[in-house]
């Protein structure tokens, strides 16, 4: 028991931690506020349970130089009870942060979306975005999300055109440390290029966000293969020297290839334009014939250097 000599001694250095812990609890818990920090809230709510652990022993104090000791411990089981309650609340932020459920996660989610869609308004080449997720990484964020690009874009377009977006959104977002962005192709549209979209083509069909993997379904052959397919047959036309470029669209599960063909200019037989049409459509037929291929696009390709006084390349 204290006695009473004691007690202003004792009751100031008490009031002294109480307002020292509370003085370091506002100000770790500022920062901690500032950082989105959980760990930092952990240590300032240390802070406010020393602090209380020190009301405490004020109202011990005063109870003992009042003559009522039960103060003491019904003190102690208040304190008791404002730590527990601590305790829960951190945990739980933790426990959502770890889910990727928390609060402040979700309002980077809703900004982020609002920040792409104002980004990809500027990129005609991207029609929608979809799948936008965003975690919490201590007070840093990561999104992921997927741009939905023309179907007829090359690879390094659609890479480059997602680059800009992702350059786009993270000047845009503070806080935001890593976006990784996957392309997907338009799955649903008009007329492409000449060539029926994929909706046209095979009927309605499951978007790219919702696409799945069917056993039971046959997937299309790898390009390389159709490529030597290609060259092939059109190897065997006469006047055609090679396929110089081709280039497949896979489109709900259909291919629609581009063939661009180079034409021997020295032979006789293409002494005019009617006899190269005659030779493109001949090689479109037998490319028509390789299993997989939709449709074909067949372009002829002329060298600039290459001169046949009979027949003008204007033409073409």
């Amino acid at each position: 028991v204290v006695g009473i000599k004691n007690v202003p001694l004792a009751l100031s250095a008490a009031l002294l931690s109480v307002a020292v812990k509370e003085a370091l609890y506002r100000a770790t818990m500022a920062v901690a506020v500032k950082h989105d920090s959980q760990v930092l809230v952990a240590n300032a709510w240390h802070h406010r349970t020393d602090a209380a652990s020190s009301v405490v022993a004020v109202v011990g104090i005063c109870g003992c130089a009042m003559g009522v000791p039960v103060l003491d411990p019904l003190a102690g089981l208040v304190v008791a009870g404002m730590i527990l309650k601590a305790g829960y609340e951190v945990g739980l932020g933790a426990v959502r942060e770890l889910a990727d459920s928390s609060r402040s996660a979700h309002v980077m989610l809703e900004r982020s979306n609002q920040v792409v869609r104002d980004v990809i308004k500027s990129e005609p080449q991207v029609y929608d975005v979809q799948n936008i997720r965003v975690r919490k990484i201590g007070p840093e964020y990561t999104s992921d999300f997927s741009l939905i690009v023309k179907p007829t874009l090359s690879v390094s377009s659609a890479h480059a055109a997602g680059e800009r977006v992702r350059a786009a959104v993270l000047r845009q977002l503070p806080g935001m440390r890593e976006i990784l962005v996957h392309v997907d192709v338009e799955n649903h549209g008009p007329v492409i290029g000449g060539l029926p979209s994929a909706a046209a083509a095979s009927g309605p069909g499951p978007g790219p966000a919702t696409a799945g993997v069917d056993s039971a379904v046959t997937l299309p052959r790898p390009q390389a293969e159709m490529e030597a397919d290609i060259r092939n047959a059109v190897s065997a036309i006469p006047g055609v020297l090679n396929a110089s470029h081709i280039v497949a669209h896979y489109l709900g599960g259909l291919v629609f290839v581009h063939l661009d063909l180079r034409f021997d200019n020295d032979d006789p037989s293409l002494s005019s334009v009617h006899a190269v049409q005659e030779r493109a459509r001949l090689a479109k037929r037998e490319v028509l014939k390789i299993p997989d291929i939709h449709e074909c696009d067949v372009h002829m390709e002329l060298d600039v250097n290459d001169h046949h006084p009979q027949i003008d390349k204007n033409a073409f």
